[in-house]
């Protein structure tokens, strides 16, 4: 019989302990939403932070790659310099069509022993990244506003409560810190 009113006991408990955590969080939901949203906003902003980082790392290596092309009108065919530098060129085509999945006949194309990557997929790509760049910026932009909106009203919240608080008109915290201890108190001791 002992067992069964610990169990009893034990069961009561948890169904307490749910039910003021649930409080608890209802009563600090400004706080929880809030903090919430600054953690939302702190990922999107890396998130744009990568975005943008990889936008400007595929402008260099278009530059890299056109460069390296614009190299080759410089240098005599069929000397060693040239082929070096073809290679390179290729080099930097290769891994522009590896790196923005490139259709070929579609994007680019073999002239001889040149892959050429066609200037009209080069500006397709940046556009449609720098659109992704913008999209990461507003969404970075927004929840940040959120965030800051969420903050704002969690202050004020707590604002209210401590006026509350100073003017007598009841302590919230110790409110709660009473509830427990008279329910779980009682509880306890009544089956005891």
């Amino acid at each position: 019989a002992l067992v069964a009113a610990f169990a009893a006991l034990a069961a009561i408990v948890a169904i307490v302990v749910s039910v003021i955590n649930a409080v608890t969080n209802a009563y600090n939901a400004d706080a929880i939403a809030a903090e919430s949203a600054e953690t939302a906003a702190k990922n999107l902003g890396e998130a744009y932070n990568e975005c943008k980082q990889e936008y400007e790392d595929m402008i260099s290596a278009m530059e890299n790659y056109k460069t390296a092309r614009d190299g080759l009108d410089e240098l005599t065919k069929g000397t060693e310099e040239y082929r070096k530098a073809l290679k390179e060129a290729n080099r930097q085509a290769l891994e522009l069509i590896n790196q923005y999945g490139l259709i070929e006949g579609q994007d680019y194309t073999w002239e001889g022993d040149e892959l050429v990557v066609k200037d009209e997929a080069l500006d397709r790509v940046a556009r449609e990244k720098e659109a992704e760049v913008d999209k990461a910026y507003s969404a970075s932009q927004m929840a940040s506003a959120e965030a800051k909106r969420l903050r704002a009203v969690s202050d004020q919240t707590d604002l209210r409560r401590s006026m509350r608080d100073d003017a007598g008109v009841g302590d919230g915290d110790q409110f709660w810190k009473g509830l427990a201890d008279v329910t779980l108190g009682g509880w306890v001791g009544a089956v005891s």
